[in-house]
């Protein structure tokens, strides 16, 4: 199977997620270690879920790029604009998953 994999990256880590795979995720210092261990998650998270007796779900994501107008000015404290959007989003997509899995 092929899953379709979002890795993003942090200020300090990478992060990755498979959307089809709810809880299904991996954090590693470079983009290659987080591609390692994300495709060990994602085998070990399939095992799971067949051990338990659940149906693998399939791949069904699908990915694009929008391409936008290019902002002229941007403010001056844009790359920490950015930082913070990445630390929220994967902090808050954690945070999301620890209230489902409880």
């Amino acid at each position: 199977m092929r899953y379709m994999v979002v890795i993003e990256k942090g200020a300090s880590s990478y992060g990755a997620f498979v959307p089809d795979l709810p809880g299904c995720m991996a954090v590693g210092e470079t983009e290659e270690e987080t591609t390692t261990l994300i495709q060990e998650a994602i085998q070990f998270h399939l095992e799971g879920l067949q051990l338990e007796g659940h149906l693998v779900p399939p791949p069904c994501s699908k990915s694009t790029f929008i391409e936008v107008p290019f902002i002229s000015q941007q403010p001056k404290n844009f790359g920490s604009i950015c930082k913070f959007a990445a630390q929220s989003r994967v902090l808050g997509d954690l945070a999301h998953k620890a209230a489902q899995a409880a």
